[in-house]
């Protein structure tokens, strides 16, 4: 009984082993309870990698796909703008040309990139002596920072006068004049400006224009008298306008002309050349002037310097 039992297990034994050995064949390959032994490749790891190794075709072919799609999508982007600049430019074009070859006037924006124009009044014309008037415009400088010199001439019935050379300071206005013009009253006379020329006045050697001007055109009047012709002590057949005539400021001139404006109350009545040599820096000069105009009537006088003072070879050196 007892060999009987033993055979019957032994038997059972062997038909255990054989069919755990079938299922282990039919069993499909697990890398998740795979564990290395060396500890260098984790199980996880492995599974990835096992994972991108049997589907990088797959992989490829969307990376390839993803690349075409975005070119396809920049490449419409490129031909939706440049269609679109095509027929703005064929429809602008013209406008566009017009407006690339404008010139802006910068002056606009900016005051310091050109300067703006002289303004010129109308001609006045006034007794100037015996048989001459004198011809009288006012002009204006209306920058801050531009020195101009012009020559100017007045044009009478088509015929233009002598031509002078003047200039004007910066937001400078003063009176332009061709005195003495002879012959027959000198109607619808005009005044013409030429060969005008502009000089900035740098901010970097003159910070303050205004005051600089000032400072070295300060002259005072005082003691101002005007005579009739007929009631002069002398006898002279002429008006007599006298003042006295003060260099106040630190500056001595070689040649200090001046320009002698008369009114009659807030009226111009005449316009009388001066001209003072060696002028020094303190000094009063005694002025005497006279005119031949009848019926002469003065109740003020101002005296307009026209001393080029940006020219350095009008100053008188410092004595020692």
């Amino acid at each position: 009984m007892l060999n009987i039992y033993n055979q019957k297990n032994g038997n059972g034994g062997q038909v255990g082993a054989e069919m755990g050995e079938l299922k282990n064949k039919n069993r499909k390959p697990d890398f998740v309870q795979y564990t290395d032994p060396t500890q260098e490749l984790p199980a996880q790891e492995f599974k990835w990698g096992f994972w991108f190794v049997r589907n990088r075709l797959i992989l490829y072919r969307v990376a390839v796909g993803v690349l075409i799609g975005l070119s396809v999508v920049f490449w419409a982007y490129v031909l939706v703008r440049g269609g679109s600049i095509a027929l703005y430019s064929l429809e602008k074009g013209g406008q566009l040309d017009r407006d690339l070859s404008y010139f802006y006037d910068y002056s606009v924006i900016h005051s310091n990139y050109a300067a703006r124009p002289l303004l010129i009044t109308g001609t006045q014309v006034l007794p100037g002596g015996v048989g001459k008037y004198d011809l009288i415009s006012e002009v204006s400088n209306p920058n801050e920072r531009f020195f101009v010199s012009f020559d100017y001439h007045f044009v009478v019935g088509g015929v233009p006068t002598e031509t002078k050379k003047t200039f004007l300071l910066p937001n400078e206005t003063r009176l332009v004049a061709s005195l003495g013009y002879a012959g027959s009253y000198p109607s619808g006379a005009e005044l013409v400006i030429t060969n005008w020329q502009w000089k900035r006045i740098s901010n970097h050697s003159i910070k303050d224009v205004e005051m600089w001007q000032v400072e070295r055109l300060n002259f005072l009047v005082s003691d101002f008298s005007f005579t009739r012709s007929g009631e002069v002590v002398d006898g002279a057949a002429a008006n007599v306008i006298k003042f006295n005539l003060n260099n106040a400021s630190p500056y001595s001139y070689t040649q200090a002309p001046f320009q002698v404006n008369l009114y009659q109350g807030n009226a111009l009545a005449g316009v009388l050349p001066l001209e003072i040599s060696n002028f020094l820096s303190g000094e009063i000069r005694a002025v005497d002037l006279r005119s031949f105009v009848s019926g002469l009537s003065v109740t003020e006088i101002r005296v307009v310097p026209l001393i080029n003072i940006y020219n350095n070879s009008i100053y008188l050196a410092p004595e020692k």
